[in-house]
C-alpha cells in the first residue's frame, strides 16, 4: 500500500494563573501551534508517533496533537509536565468568561454569577480554583467554554501554594 501524507496540528500549552475577581483560576495559554506533514499509512500511527516525538521534546506543559485525515479526526494528549486536578472536558478548551457565584441558594441558578470576560488567549481543561482571600464567601466558580458551563467549588485561601487533588 502506497505512503500517504497526512496535516497534523500540533499544539503546546503552559500552565498558567488568571486571578478573576476573588479567585485564581488554573489555565493554560497556548504557548505554539505549527502544521506538520506526517508520511504514514496509517493514520493513528502517524498521530502516536508524532505524539511520542513531541513529547520528549517538553517544549511546554501540555501537548496536543490532531490528524484529520478527512475521514475522522484524531486528538491525543500528553502532559510531559503537568500535574492533573479534576478534568473538565477531554481537551482544553477556550476560555470565553468566569462567572462568580456568591451564593448558590436553592438552585445554583448562573444569574447570581458576577462574569468576567478574560479574551482569548486562556484555555480551561481541568478545574484548579482558589480563594484570593478566605474573608471573601464564594460558593462557585463558572468557566464557560464553547462546550457550556462547568461549576468548580474553589480552595480556600490558606491552602495557597499547596498542591491539590
Amino acid at each position: 500500500m502506497p505512503r500517504r501524507g497526512f496535516k497534523a496540528l500540533v499544539r503546546w500549552y503552559k500552565a498558567s494563573t488568571l486571578r478573576v475577581g476573588p479567585v485564581e483560576l488554573g489555565v493554560l495559554e497556548l504557548a505554539s501551534e505549527r502544521e506538520v506533514l506526517v508520511s504514514h499509512k496509517d493514520p493513528v500511527e502517524a498521530l502516536l508517533r508524532l505524539a511520542e516525538e513531541e513529547a520528549r521534546s517538553a517544549r511546554g506543559d501540555y501537548l496536543e496533537v490532531m490528524i484529520d485525515d478527512g475521514e475522522a479526526k484524531r486528538i491525543i494528549g500528553a502532559a510531559p509536565r503537568y500535574t492533573w486536578s479534576r478534568p473538565l472536558s477531554y481537551r482544553p478548551e477556550p476560555l470565553r468568561r468566569v462567572g462568580v457565584i456568591e451564593s448558590l441558594g436553592g438552585g445554583g441558578d448562573l444569574g447570581n454569577a458576577k462574569w468576567y470576560e478574560v479574551g482569548g488567549r486562556f484555555y480551561v481543561f481541568e478545574g484548579k480554583a482558589q480563594l484570593l482571600d478566605d474573608n471573601v464567601k464564594v460558593d462557585a466558580v463558572v468557566v464557560e467554554t464553547p462546550s457550556g458551563y462547568r461549576l468548580i467549588k474553589p480552595s480556600p485561601a490558606s491552602l495557597r501554594g499547596r498542591r491539590s487533588s
